[in-house]
């Protein structure tokens, strides 16, 4: 569980840094999308907040197995389902085009997985 909070905590932490210091770059290869003045400012928001995720999820002790029952897990966990439905939406039934969106889309169901895995398939095996 630590090495996939690491793992998201930092990719999403990477995305907050990206979106504030190339914010046109991004969103052009996630989504095909051209840039205007309040898209950017939006977008660099996103990125603080994004930053900020990245920051409150990873993990600050090393002690194995407490973080399943964690708030940190679960937001992480929901973050990823919600993001892959909702890229998932916007990559097959919209106008979005980009380069990285089906790679994003695949990578949140990828971690998703992973999540379901780690919560409810080893944490249930661990305890019988």
């Amino acid at each position: 569980m630590r090495k996939l909070l690491i793992f998201t905590s930092i990719l999403e932490a990477l995305l907050g840094v990206f979106l504030i210091i190339f914010p046109s770059t991004v969103l052009k290869i996630l989504f095909d999308m051209e840039m205007t003045a309040a898209i950017s400012a939006v977008s660099r928001l996103t990125g603080i907040v994004y930053i900020c995720f990245g920051l409150a999820c990873f993990p600050a002790n090393d002690i194995p197995g407490e973080f399943i029952n964690s708030p940190v897990i679960r937001a992480m966990f929901l973050y990823n389902i919600l993001a892959a439905v909702y890229l998932g939406y916007i990559k097959f039934d919209s106008v979005f085009e980009g380069v990285l969106l089906l790679p994003a889309v695949i990578l949140h169901v990828l971690v998703t997985f992973c999540f379901v895995y780690i919560i409810f398939i080893r944490k249930k095996s661990n305890t019988n």
